[in-house]
C-alpha cells in the first residue's frame, strides 16, 4: 500500500519519530516522505529551524524534498488510486497557505488523513470560553473546502473539536504520541530531581518565527542555578538537567549533570520535577510526581503565550522565580492530582484505546485502503 507523508513546515527530529514513517515502512507500507517546507519557508528560516543541534532534521523513507510547485504537483498526479496522503502539517488549524496543495490532493481522489497530536486546551474562564467560540468558528471557515477522510485525534476534547470542523470526517481516537505511555528505564540509581529543560537559548519553532524567548538568557541561567542550589539545600537532593535534544550545549550553563533524549525515564524515577511549559511535563499526568512549573521576569510576552497550553491545564500557576521561597517550595509539593485522570481521558487518551496508536493508524490506513480497491 503507497503512504506518502507530507509536511509543509520543517520536520524535527523529535516529530518525526513521533509520526514514525520508518514503523510504517517496516510494517507493509510503500512509504515516501515529502518535505515541502522550502515551498513555504525561505532557505534563511529552514537554517534557523535547524541550526541548534546537527542532527536534528529529521530524513524519512524514500525522502524528498520539493522546491518548486509543478514538480510537487506532477509528482502527485503519477500516485496510483487509493494511495494515502499523512498530511502531517494540517490539524484544525491553517499553518500556512497550503489550501491550493490540499485541493489538488482531494481533486486526484487521494486519501487525505490528518493529526492532531495535540488537543486544543479548553479554558474554564469564560472571556477565554468566548474566544473559543469564535476561533472554532474561523477554522471552520477555513478548512471548509478540506475534506480529510480520517482525522487522527486524542482525547475526548479533540473529538469533539474535529467533529465541529470537520463534520463529514471519520475521527480514529489515538492515544497521543506526546506521551510515552510505557514505563521508563531507570538510568540514574540514586535519588534525585529532575528539571526539564527547555532550550530557550535556541527554539527552532522561535527562530522560525524569528522570535526570542528570553530577554537576556545568561541571567536566566544565574536565576534558575539560585533556584536549584535553594532545592537542592532543602532536600539534599541533586538536580539532574533533561535536555531534548533540539539545542546541544557547548558549555554546561547550569553546572549540573546534563542528560539528553532521556525526558520520560527521568521523570518518571525522579522525586521531583521542575519545569517550565514543555510538553514532556505533560507525562506528569501518568506518574504523578511532585512538580513545580517556573515563570521568569525575563520571559517575553511570546513566551509566556506558550504558559497558556500547560498551566490551566492543571489548574495552577507559574512561580515566579524572584519570588520562590521555602514556603511556596512547600505549598506546590502538597498539590492535589485527583483531576489528573480526567484530564487524560480528555485531552490524551479515550477510555478503551489501547497504548499503540501506530497500530491503530496502519490498522485504518489498510481497512480504507481495501475498501476503496473493492
Amino acid at each position: 500500500m503507497k503512504l506518502i507523508f507530507i509536511n509543509t513546515s520543517p520536520t524535527s527530529k523529535i516529530f518525526g519519530q513521533k509520526v514514525n514513517p520508518w514503523w510504517f515502512s517496516e510494517n507493509d507500507f510503500d512509504v515516501e516522505f515529502w518535505d515541502c517546507s522550502p515551498l513555504f519557508f525561505s532557505n534563511e528560516q529552514l537554517a534557523q529551524y535547524y541550526g541548534g543541534a546537527e542532527d536534528y532534521r529529521y530524513i524519512g523513507p524514500k525522502h524528498q524534498i520539493f522546491d518548486d510547485n509543478s514538480t510537487l504537483l506532477n509528482t502527485l498526479k503519477t500516485l496510483p488510486a487509493g494511495a494515502a496522503i499523512f498530511y502531517v502539517s494540517r490539524n484544525l488549524f491553517r499553518h500556512v497557505k497550503d489550501d491550493w496543495l490540499l485541493e489538488t490532493i482531494q481533486n486526484l481522489n487521494l486519501n487525505l488523513y490528518f493529526q492532531g497530536f495535540d488537543t486544543r486546551l479548553i479554558s474554564t474562564n469564560i472571556f477565554e470560553k468566548l474566544k473559543n467560540i469564535f476561533r472554532n468558528k474561523k477554522h471552520k471557515f477555513l478548512n471548509r473546502k478540506i475534506h480529510p477522510k480520517v482525522f487522527f485525534g486524542c482525547g475526548s476534547i479533540s473529538r469533539k473539536q474535529v467533529e465541529n470542523v470537520y463534520a463529514q470526517c471519520e475521527f480514529i481516537s489515538i492515544p497521543s504520541p506526546k506521551i510515552d505511555w510505557n514505563h521508563k528505564t531507570r538510568i540514574i540509581k540514586k535519588d534525585y530531581i529532575v528539571f526539564v529543560d527547555e532550550g530557550l537559548v535556541y527554539a527552532p519553532d522561535a527562530k522560525l518565527k524569528n522570535k526570542i524567548l528570553v530577554k537576556n538568557i545568561n541571567e536566566y541561567y544565574e536565576r534558575m542555578k539560585q533556584i536549584f542550589n535553594l532545592i537542592e539545600t532543602w532536600t539534599d537532593l541533586p538536580i539532574v538537567i533533561a535536555a531534548s535534544g533540539k539545542y546541544i550545549y557547548q558549555k554546561n550553563v547550569y553546572d549540573r549533570e546534563i542528560i539528553y533524549g532521556k525526558t520520560f525515564d527521568l521523570m518518571e524515577y525522579s522525586t521531583l520535577i521542575l519545569g517550565h511549559f514543555s510538553s514532556a511535563l505533560d507525562y506528569n499526568l501518568i506518574i504523578k510526581k511532585p512538580i513545580i512549573q517556573f515563570d521568569d521576569i525575563g520571559f517575553t510576552n511570546y513566551t509566556r503565550r506558550l504558559f497558556q497550553v500547560s498551566f490551566p491545564l492543571y489548574g495552577r500557576h507559574p512561580v515566579m522565580t524572584t519570588k520562590f521561597d521555602r514556603s511556596i517550595f512547600e505549598r506546590e509539593l502538597n498539590y492535589e492530582t485527583e483531576q489528573y485522570a480526567i484530564l487524560l481521558e480528555q485531552y490524551f487518551k479515550e477510555k478503551g484505546i489501547n497504548n499503540n496508536y501506530l497500530e491503530i493508524m496502519a490498522n485504518t490506513l489498510k481497512k480504507n485502503y481495501k475498501f476503496n480497491i473493492k
